[in-house]
Parts: C-alpha cells; structure tokens; sequence
C-alpha cells in the first residue's frame, strides 16, 4: 500500500479538525455526554497519517478544541475542566501511541513485504539463471561425452587409487566391457605384470611432467591388446581431489607389423647368411676341384706309367691316395649341394618309390632305435630330380629323426603325400624360402625325441652345425642345398621336450622347371690323337690336364684366359679337333670367351668343364658347337670318354 501525498493528508487532517467543533456542536444537541469523544477521530486520523510525534501536536490541538467547546457549551464545570482536560488528553495520547505502534507495524510490515517481493523477484531471477546454466552445462557435458565417445581412443580419469572415475566408448571396448563397467574398477587389474610394473614407475614421476608408456591388456574371455598410454596428472582444485587423466592408443595391429617386420628382418639376415655361406662353399669347393683335379690326375698318370712295372704295395698306396681324393671330392660336392650347384641326373621319379628305397637302405639301423610308421599316399604325381640325391635326403631325415631321440627307443613317422600350395597358404613354416604356388609332394619326417631350442633352429642349416657331441659332415646343409636345388622348399617345426617334424615340399613335374642335362657315358678308356686347345686359369688344372691329354695321344695346346685362347685359336684354328673350355675365368669368363668364338667364325666343338654342376651350363648346352660339360676335378678315364664322345657328336653332326 502507498500513502497518499503529505499535503493531501494534511489538508486531510485540517478539514478534520476544522469540522470538529461544527460535528460537536451538532452533535450535542442529539447526544450530550459522548459527543466530546468525537476528538478521537482527527487525533487517529493524524496519528495514524502522520505518526507518533505529528500525533502528539493533533493531540494538543484536540484538547485546546475540547476546552474551548466545553467552555463554550458549558458541557463541563470550571472545576473539573482541568482534570477532564488532562483524562481527554490522556486518553488521545494513548490512542496516539496505539495508533502510532499500529503504524510502525503496517510500514515495517510493508518495507518486509517491499523487501520480500524483491527477495522474491531475486530468487527467480537466480533460479532462472541457474537453469539456464544447468540446461547449458548439461548440454555442454554432453558434447565433451559425445566428443571424448566419438575418439578412436580409449580415455579414461582415475582417482588416487587407479580406479576408472570415467571412461568413453573407446576405452570400453579396449578391455571389452560394457558402458558404464568400467568405473570403479583398478586399472591394475586389467593389465599384464608388466604392465603393472609400469604403472607403479609411472606413479613416481613429478607431478608437472607427461608419461607414456605401454600396457598389455588382461581381461578374461578376450584377447589382448598392446596400448601406448600417455598420462597426466591433473591438479586438485579447491574442492577436487587430484585425478590422472591416461589416453590410450591400441597399437596391437602395428605391434604385431612390427613384429612381423622383425621376424621378416630376421628371416631375411638368415637367408643372407645362409646366401653367404653358399657363395662360401661354393667358392672353396670350385677350387678345391681344381686342386683335386691336379692329385686325381697325376695319381691316374702314375698308375699308368707304372704299369705292371710296379709294385704292389706302390699301385695299393696310389689306389689309396685315389680313393681318398675321391672322399675329397665327396665332400666338395656335399658343398656344392648346400651352395644349389650340386650335380643332378635328372628324372621323372616317385617321390613315394624313392622314399620306399631309402627306408630299405635305413631299415636295419632304424629298426634297433625306433618304430618307423610309414604313409605314403597311393596316388602321387611325379617329380623330376635327381633320384640318388633325393634318397639321400631322405636317408638323412631319417637317421637325424633317429638320433634325436637321444638313445631311448621312440617312434619315427614317415609320411609323403601331396597337397596344393596357393599363395595365400605359403605361411612362414616354410624355411628359408617358401614353396612355389601350385601342386606339389610333400615328405615329411617327424619324432617325438628331445626337439630343438630356438637357438639351434636358428644355426640348423648351416655347414657343420651340429648338436651332437662331435660334428661330422655337411649335416643339413647338405640337404637343404639338395631341396633347393630340386627347386623345393623346407620346412621345420620342433618343440624342445616334444619332438621335431621336417617337411620337404617338391614341385610336380608339371609344376618344376625341365632342364635338358647332356650326361657323358662310356665303358671304357679310349685313346685318340689331334691337337686339343685347353683354356683354365688355374696352373694346377693346365698343367695337369695336359699331361693327362698327352697320355691319351694328344697333344695339348694350353691358355690361361679366354683372350690367350682366341689368339692360339686364331693362329691354329685348322689343326685344333677340339677346344676343352673352364667357365670359370676371371675377365673374360667362359661364356663371353664362347660368343667371341663364334662371333670370330671359329665352328671348332666345345667341351665345357667347371667345378660347378650342370645345371649351371644348361643354357649354353642349347648353343651350336657344344656338344658336352664334364664336372671338376679331372680324372682320366672319364675326360677320354668325354673327348670321345665330343669328337664322335662333331663329327656325325658335320
């Protein structure tokens, strides 16, 4: 409520008071005694328009109006006048002071009231400022969620104690829960030992610094994960406790390319170790046929100059050194089998027969260690290799299947069968290098002895590796280059406590690549004459060879490099039968020596030689005027039956 104007209650007041005596008067003649009471309704009104102390002057005005009027009409004696003054005015100031109390109240209550409707007013103002903010807040939060929900990775807050406070849908599913499963979980529970180690190092850092580290996770029922995680420890506020916050990347798929790439690194420093001892082998076993070449052949010369003029314990001792020079070459062959440049007389064979065959040879001493169980598939295609050698392989399985057992009687399984490799199946079981897609037939060698460590399948292809307490030959070297020169792949898987399983896969012969191989055979040592051009760059090999020409009733002609040949060709290309040629040669090698041969128009036939096997000279074999290859080291019977058979195919073919 609002009060009028002052001057509007004033005039208010004075119209009051100035009607007063007129009310009295008039009332007086109607009722005498209570007519003087009607003072009280100015003095109200004042006290209550006015307050208190304007009250007190309405009261002094009133009972000056009452004394007059009393006077005036004679309502009271003389006497008493004073004493009804003073009751009157006693009696205003009481209902001035009532009034005024009254008063008091009503503008105290209305200020109280004012104040509230502000309060009031305030208070929703401030409530709806509050939903707003709280409507803009939970909008707000939920566009962090939909943000940190909508990231490839796994966020989550952890309290002191690593359990999750929060996590997105990223984390989740990097430890395969549901939403919301997380929280309240310890993250230590979650991840490998190693893992936990690197939490607790991660817990010792300094608060202002950033961590990452990697974790494994461990959560029943699903595979794990490697995650890269990058920590932050968030500081506590003024009522927040502190909080780390740990972002987590899942790189198992580029921890598993990394593995691969390591593994593949691996294989492949392997196969360049492998590559580097074939070069290896292959380089000392060419020229330990040269120099073999020049014992077998003066041996060969002296058991022929000798004759029958010769003891018998002379001709014992050379038969001797013959026949040990022969284990030389053995092994230089064995090396050249490891290097793939083994000699091959190849065939269109049984894989199934050959096995058969090397059971047979291994039978005896099989049967005293082990139980053989054999499977060999009825119906399998034909391979093309070299029979003796391919045996030989699997002579060597076997006997390496018995000796793992390591004296205890256990069981050996012989299975061959054929199967079909695409080039999605080519895994890495394969060893060093993987089968060509296609058909092939696969033997495979299995035991159940001690097996094998990762260290030694690591070492077990190298020449003269070998676990037992003294090594002896080529071991699997040797078979290895046999495979691989069959254009065939090996395969191992062992387990150290369980047993090892070799598996040889070789290409059918539809699949194998056919090589024609000119091979040399005769019966007996013949003799001829003519002139023959010999061209090696070893001393020992020239002057061997010629003495050993000379011995079959030519004369030799000798050069040390292609270029020396081609001149001696040039100046006795008439009387030169035939030109026996090294492949061999530093410079111009035997090949280039060959195209300059023809290229000059010399039609002279050929005869190659080298320490390496045929397989190697294959495509010069094709070319005209060549007519055959015999292999290092030289020996005298079958270089007459070589030089024979060139002569004879030149001179049927002129």
């Amino acid at each position: 409520m609002r009060w009028p104007h002052p001057s509007r209650r004033g005039s208010f007041v004075v119209s009051l008071f100035v009607a007063y005596p007129w009310a009295v008067a008039t009332l007086q003649r109607i009722v005498p005694g209570p007519a003087m009471m009607l003072g009280v309704v100015p003095v109200a009104a004042t006290a209550a328009l006015f307050g208190t102390r304007v009250g007190f002057i309405a009261v002094a005005v009133a009972v000056c109006i009452d004394n007059l009027i009393a006077r005036r009409l004679n309502v009271v004696s003389l006497e008493l006048l004073p004493w009804a003054s003073l009751l009157s005015a006693g009696a205003y100031l009481v209902l001035v002071f009532g009034i005024g109390a009254l008063r008091q109240l009503f503008l105290r209550v209305g200020k109280a009231n004012k104040a509230l409707a502000e309060a009031n007013i305030a208070l929703a103002e401030e409530a709806r400022l509050r939903c707003q903010m709280a409507a803009e807040l939970q909008a707000n939060a939920a566009l962090y969620t939909s943000l940190l929900n909508s990231m490839t990775e796994g966020v989550g807050l952890f309290d002191e104690a690593d359990r999750f406070v929060f996590s997105n849908a990223s984390a989740e599913q990097l430890f395969s829960t549901g939403p919301g499963q997380l929280v309240g979980k310890c993250l230590c529970d979650l991840v490998d030992p190693e893992g936990i180690q690197a939490l607790r190092t991660a817990h010792r850092r300094q608060p202002s610094n950033r961590v990452a580290y990697r974790l494994v996770t461990r959560v029943d029922g699903a595979d794990s994960r490697h995650l890269l995680v990058t920590e932050t420890l968030l500081e506590p506020g003024v009522a927040v406790r502190a909080r780390v916050l740990r972002v987590m990347h899942d790189v198992t798929v580029r921890e598993r390319l990394e593995q691969e790439q390591r593994e593949l690194a691996s294989q492949v420093q392997r196969a360049q170790a492998v590559q580097s001892l074939g070069v290896l082998a292959g380089g000392v076993a060419h020229d330990f046929n040269n120099l073999l070449t020049g014992v077998l052949g003066h041996v060969d010369l002296a058991i022929i100059r000798l004759g029958r003029a010769s003891s018998e314990d002379m001709a014992h001792s050379l038969h001797e050194i013959r026949d040990f020079a022969r284990e030389a070459a053995a092994l230089a062959k064995q090396m050249l089998a490891y290097a793939g440049k083994g000699t091959l007389v190849t065939e269109a064979l049984s894989v199934g027969e050959v096995a058969a065959e090397a059971v047979r040879l291994v039978h005896s001493t099989v049967a005293a260690h082990a139980v053989l169980e054999q499977s060999i598939a009825a119906e399998l295609p034909d391979v093309r290799g070299d029979r003796t050698q391919l045996r030989q392989v699997v002579v060597n399985l076997i006997l390496n299947a018995v000796e793992a057992l390591n004296g205890r009687r256990g069981k050996v399984r012989l299975t061959v069968e054929s199967k079909h490799f695409g080039a999605e199946q080519l895994g890495q079981f394969w060893k060093p290098e993987r089968p060509i897609a296609g058909e092939h037939v696969v033997l495979t060698v299995s035991d159940n002895g001690q097996g094998m460590s990762e260290a030694t399948l690591a070492h077990l292809f190298e020449p003269f590796f070998s676990t037992k307490a003294a090594g002896r030959g080529m071991g699997l070297a040797a078979t290895l280059g046999i495979v691989r020169a069959h254009r065939g792949s090996i395969g191992v898987e062992s387990t150290a406590g369980v047993g090892s399983s070799f598996a040889v896969a070789l290409p059918s012969e539809d699949e194998s690549a056919r090589v024609p191989v000119s091979m040399i055979t005769s019966q007996q040592l013949s003799r001829g004459q003519g002139v023959i051009l010999l061209i090696d760059d070893e001393r020992v090999v020239r002057s061997t060879a010629s003495l050993m020409l000379e011995a079959l009733g030519y004369r030799a002609l000798v050069a040390s490099s292609g270029r020396e040949g081609l001149l001696q060709l040039a100046g006795a290309s008439a009387a030169v039968r035939l030109v026996v040629l090294d492949l061999t040669m530093p410079d111009m090698d035997g090949r280039d020596t060959l195209a300059e041969m023809r290229r000059a128009g010399h039609t002279v036939p050929v005869l190659l030689i080298s320490g390496y096997h045929h397989g190697e000279v294959a495509p010069l074999l094709r070319e005209p005027g060549v007519v055959g290859f015999l292999e290092k080291p030289l020996q005298l019977d079958p270089l007459a039956r070589s030089i024979r058979q060139a002569l004879s195919h030149h001179s049927v073919a002129v």
